[in-house]
């Protein structure tokens, strides 16, 4: 389903909506918290393309973004 929604012209809405409204049988509650990403993107400003610490790749600014949108919560304002 996510595949066919990526190749959709409304994509970044659907998988959106899609990940919002499975996100419970995949990850329950929790959600990539804003700090982790915000050292993420820390990393990554200073030029790393892997953690120094546990030498994993660092996500792509893209993923960083989508996790902060797919992070939204809709009840609350923006």
């Amino acid at each position: 389903m996510m595949e066919k929604a990526r190749r959709s012209e409304n994509a970044a809405f659907l998988e959106t909506a899609i990940w919002r409204g499975c996100r419970h049988f995949f990850e329950g509650d929790e959600q990539v918290p804003r700090d982790v990403i915000e050292a993420n993107r820390r990393l990554i400003r200073r030029g790393h393309s892997i953690c120094p610490e546990c030498r994993r790749p660092l996500p792509s600014t893209a993923d960083l973004d989508r996790w902060r949108e797919l992070g939204h919560d809709l009840r609350r304002p923006a």
